[in-house]
């Protein structure tokens, strides 16, 4: 089966799709310490579409509708939202933590040439650094 996907791929598309995992870097790294936000702070809005079906993808790809980032990503989102909350407002999360093969498959499931080339680094999102939220 992943022959086939491979071979369906156009030229280029099927680098790093054999089971490979995620680019490996060498350097100072932060060691995982992923919390659940909500579990900060209860009032937190979390709408994760991606464990929905109404997504780009048009079915489901995580189990649960829940955000996990690292613990200073979690932290500076509570003070942010500790300081919306004495306003009125609070933050909405969309996603946080995005295993590698989820990765891989929103990459696969564009068109060649609409999303960027095959990821070989680290991104913020990758190491659960970074989370969309409104």
């Amino acid at each position: 089966m992943l022959a086939l996907l491979l071979a369906s791929l156009p030229p280029g598309r099927a680098r790093g799709l054999a089971g490979d995992g995620p680019p490996l870097e060498a350097g100072p790294f932060r060691q995982p310490d992923l919390v659940e936000v909500a579990a900060l702070d209860p009032s937190f809005k979390v709408e994760v579409r991606y464990a929905r079906s109404d997504n780009f993808v048009g079915r489901p790809v995580y189990s649960l509708g829940r955000v996990f980032l690292q613990r200073p990503a979690a932290k500076a989102l509570l003070r942010a939202q500790r300081a919306l909350r004495s306003r009125g407002y609070g933050l909405l999360l969309f996603d946080g933590y995005r295993p590698w093969s989820v990765t891989r498959l929103f990459w696969e499931a564009v068109p060649p040439g609409s999303a960027p080339s095959w990821p070989t680094r680290r991104s913020a999102r990758a190491t659960t650094a970074a989370a969309p939220w409104t």
